[in-house]
């Protein structure tokens, strides 16, 4: 498979500015299913001559003729993990300059990554449509908190020092939450049943990016970014899709809307906790 980003000097490239946050919603799904397609192409026959083009505008790197500096105009800000096989670009087919990327371990908020969404607020939000929470399958961050939840006497050995303790006590929130709402759902023999670990870990993945979402939510309010949409979403490792595993026909497909309040992730966990892939972890021997 080959994915080229092309650039053509003589052939102008019409820059994406979506009109509203709906728009630049569906631009990154539409980018995603297209990645899809072509990697599902290529796993199904692996001798099958594939290729992805993505138009570029290499001027939005800095090569000029006139040597000056591009502006910023990116139309999303997204706040991911630092997983080296999550790369935003790639999986939404998005060129340089559309992309604002924060990327922390576990994509957990603290000081300095708050305060660069709030620039982009502030300072980019000409051009901006859209805040996106990106979590992935198997966030390493999120499996050493779960660990943590239900091995608490060995916290000393996952947290060994004070900048990972750190990292870990800002996900035990949603490792809480998550484990609450298996409890709810499935009742408290749950913790009992052979692939509860691997559930609560990926269940604990997306409650920690739908709550992130809604605390970035929150601080669009308070700025005022009228327009801006907050959306999250989780990337499956094995399929390369965006999305959620929900009760729903389909499950991982599409960005979902922010939660408006804390009730309503109440919700999202439950969609999340019937789903037939909690299930599948939960019986697995």
């Amino acid at each position: 498979m080959d994915i080229i980003y092309r650039f053509d000097p003589d052939v102008p490239l019409d820059r994406l500015q979506p009109e509203s946050a709906a728009k630049a919603r569906e631009i990154l799904e539409t980018g995603n299913r297209r990645f899809c397609e072509i990697v599902a192409k290529t796993q199904c026959d692996h001798h099958a001559e594939s290729t992805l083009i993505v138009p570029c505008d290499a001027r939005l790197l800095g090569v000029d003729p006139g040597g000056s500096a591009p502006r910023q105009e990116p139309f999303v800000a997204l706040v991911g993990c630092a997983d080296a096989r999550v790369p935003p670009q790639m999986i939404f087919q998005r060129m340089s300059n559309e992309m604002f990327i924060i990327r922390v371990a576990g994509n957990v908020i603290g000081e300095e990554v708050l305060a660069s969404v709030e620039y982009a607020l502030e300072h980019l939000r000409d051009g901006l449509r859209l805040v996106v929470v990106l979590g992935h399958t198997g966030c390493g961050a999120v499996t050493a908190a779960v660990d943590v939840y239900l091995r608490p006497l060995r916290f000393d050995e996952i947290g060994s020092t004070r900048s990972v303790r750190s990292l870990v006590y800002k996900l035990l929130f949603p490792v809480h939450g998550a484990a609450r709402a298996l409890e709810n759902l499935w009742g408290d023999e749950v913790t009992s049943r052979p692939g509860y670990r691997a559930a609560l870990i990926e269940m604990a993945v997306c409650m920690n990016a739908a709550e992130t979402s809604y605390q970035l939510r929150r601080e669009s309010v308070s700025h005022g970014a009228t327009g801006i949409g907050v959306v999250f979403g989780v990337y499956d490792l094995a399929t390369q899709r965006v999305g959620l595993p929900s009760d729903a026909p389909g499950g991982f497909v599409g960005l979902y809307d922010a939660p408006e309040t804390a009730e309503d992730i109440v919700p999202i966990a439950e969609s999340i906790g019937r789903s037939e892939a909690i299930r599948a972890l939960l019986d697995e021997g």
